[in-house]
């Protein structure tokens, strides 16, 4: 087992924000890269991360999918400074990720993030002295009231896909909601999913999803046509 720690704490002078840490998902038997209701869920957790305020986003070599902007370290490089360490192909609630950067933990603190599902997504820890190898194992994290495993979603197999999406549409239609804004049709589908009956929030999601699929292949075409303009 890797302790991410082994480079020593950095001084507190000179401690950064909360980093977010991707490394590969070995039991992963699902292609990771493929788009969830249109955007692949590495990209969601990525762009949810920089929303909440983490400082970076670094991976481990060997992702399905490595997003813009994601800086690859080489295992055994030096970081520094508190993480969260993730799976490739795991969501977290941006509440989770928000609480985190307002209460980062202390050097000499460590827990283990586990998902609805009771199988270790995560890593959250005070300091990430080097990129690990192996995902971190240490006590469970103790979460804050309305706030649980069931806020964290890991694919694994393809049965899991269904618990991800869940929680993406849960967390897009509360933002839609607080912020009042008015966007596509596809957030508005989002946004009917709270609160309804479960035929209907059935519907809604085979809706969105043929939406995403529609808009995928929309984007194909226009690309396709630029394409063959140019030649």
């Amino acid at each position: 087992m890797s302790d991410p720690r082994r480079a020593g704490p950095i001084p507190t002078s000179e401690r950064v924000g909360v980093r977010l840490v991707l490394l590969p998902d070995p039991e992963a038997r699902v292609e990771l890269g493929v788009p969830m209701l249109g955007i692949p869920l590495t990209s969601r957790v990525c762009t949810a991360a920089r929303e909440a305020g983490f400082v970076e986003i670094v991976a481990a070599p060997g992702l399905a999918g490595t997003p813009p902007e994601v800086r690859e370290v080489p295992i055994g490089d030096p970081l520094g400074g508190p993480a969260l360490i993730l799976f490739e192909g795991t969501y977290v609630d941006p509440q989770v990720l928000r609480l985190m950067v307002e209460h980062p933990l202390e050097p000499d603190e460590r827990f283990s993030v586990y998902d609805g599902a009771a199988r270790p997504a995560g890593c959250f820890t005070g300091e990430v002295g080097a990129m690990p190898g192996i995902m971190p194992v240490s006590e469970e994290l103790e979460w804050p009231e309305q706030l649980g495993p069931d806020d964290v979603a890991r694919v694994v197999y393809p049965e899991d896909r269904e618990r991800a999406e869940w929680l993406v549409l849960r967390t897009e239609a509360r933002r839609s909601r607080t912020s009042g804004w008015r966007g596509t049709e596809t957030e508005h589908v989002r946004r009917s999913l709270a609160g309804e009956s479960r035929w209907h929030r059935e519907v809604s999601i085979r809706t969105l999803r043929w939406l995403a699929r529609s808009n995928l292949r929309s984007e194909e075409r226009r690309v396709g046509k630029e394409c063959r303009s140019r030649w």
